[in-house]
C-alpha cells in the first residue's frame, strides 16, 4: 500500500457513494442503501438497536485493530476535501508547519455541545456530522436531476441552500491547510480518532534523518513538527504520503510484525 494506491481508493469509495443515488431508480428497494448506515455517530444520536449496527461494528473493530480507515478511504466528505486540498495546494501560502495539538480537542467540545443541545431536543447533527451533510447536499442536487432523467413526472424539491453553504464553507477551508474541518471540527472524526488510539497498526520509522520531509507532507499533524520519531496513531488517517518521501525506511507494525506498505518485504516480527 502507498499513497497512489489510497487515491486509487478514495476516487473508488467517492464513486462508490455517488452511485448510491443513482440506486433508487433503478431498483425502488434499494433506497434505504446509504452511506449513512457506515455513521457511527448517527446511531449514537438515534438510539436504535437493530442489526444494522453490525455495520459500524465491523467499522470499530477495524479501527480497533488498524486505525482511522474511515477517514482515510471511506467518508465520501473526507475524499472531497482530500481532492481540494490537492487541488488548492499552490494557492495557499507557504507557511511554516505548527503542531497545533491542543485545537484537535476541539471536535470533543463540538462533540459536547451536540450532545448538551440533544437533551434539550435541539438537533445540530445534520449540520455538522459530516456524511449527513455531504448526503444532503449530493441528494438534494442529484435527486431533481434524476428525476427528470428517470421519473419526468415527479416535481422537483427545493434545493436546501443552507447545506450547500455549509459543504462549500468546508470546501474553502481547504485554502487554509490541509484536513482542516477534519482535525479541528468534525465530531464524527473525534470519534475515529478516540476508538483508533489502541489501533495494533502503527507506524515505524527505521533510521529518521532530520530531512523533515514527512512532518511537511503529514496533512494531520500526526508525526510531531519537532520530533519526526514521536508519531500520534489517532491522528494518522493512513494516507502513506509518509512511506512515499521517506528516504530511509518507514514502515508500520501490526501485532509485533513489521510490514512494508510498499509490498515489497515482509519482515520477521522484532
Amino acid at each position: 500500500m502507498n499513497g497512489k494506491k489510497i487515491k486509487i481508493l478514495q476516487i473508488f469509495f467517492f464513486c462508490l457513494f455517488l452511485f448510491t443515488f443513482i440506486l433508487p431508480f433503478l431498483n425502488e428497494s434499494l433506497v434505504h442503501f446509504s452511506f449513512i448506515k457506515l455513521d457511527i455517530l448517527v446511531y449514537i444520536f438515534s438510539f436504535k438497536i437493530n442489526f444494522l449496527l453490525l455495520i459500524p461494528g465491523i467499522l470499530v473493530i477495524l479501527h480497533l485493530l488498524f486505525g482511522r480507515i474511515f477517514c482515510s478511504f471511506l467518508c465520501p466528505m473526507g475524499n472531497l476535501i482530500t481532492f481540494f486540498d490537492g487541488s488548492f495546494k499552490h494557492l495557499r501560502k507557504n507557511k511554516k508547519k505548527k503542531n497545533y495539538k491542543k485545537l484537535t480537542l476541539i471536535p470533543a467540545g463540538i462533540l459536547l455541545l451536540i450532545l448538551i443541545l440533544k437533551l434539550f431536543h435541539i438537533n445540530i447533527i445534520g449540520f455538522l456530522d459530516p456524511i449527513p451533510v455531504i448526503q444532503r447536499f449530493f441528494t438534494l442536487t442529484f435527486i431533481p436531476l434524476f428525476n427528470w432523467i428517470f421519473r419526468p413526472e415527479n416535481e422537483t424539491p427545493v434545493f436546501f441552500i443552507f447545506t450547500g453553504y455549509i459543504l462549500l464553507f468546508i470546501i474553502l477551508l481547504s485554502f487554509t491547510g490541509e484536513r482542516i474541518w477534519c482535525r479541528f471540527i468534525c465530531p464524527l472524526g473525534i470519534i475515529h480518532r478516540l476508538i483508533s488510539i489502541p489501533a495494533r497498526y502503527r507506524r515505524v520509522v527505521d533510521k529518521c534523518t532530520p530531512c523533515e520531509k514527512c512532518t511537511d507532507i503529514c496533512p494531520t499533524n500526526a508525526i510531531d513538527i519537532k520530533d519526526p520519531l514521536k508519531y500520534d496513531n489517532s491522528l494518522c488517517i493512513l494516507c502513506y504520503k509518509c512511506v512515499d518521501v521517506c528516504p530511509k525506511k518507514t514502515i508500520f507494525k501490526f501485532m509485533g510484525i513489521l510490514i512494508n506498505p510498499k509490498g515489497r518485504s515482509l519482515l520477521h516480527p522484532e
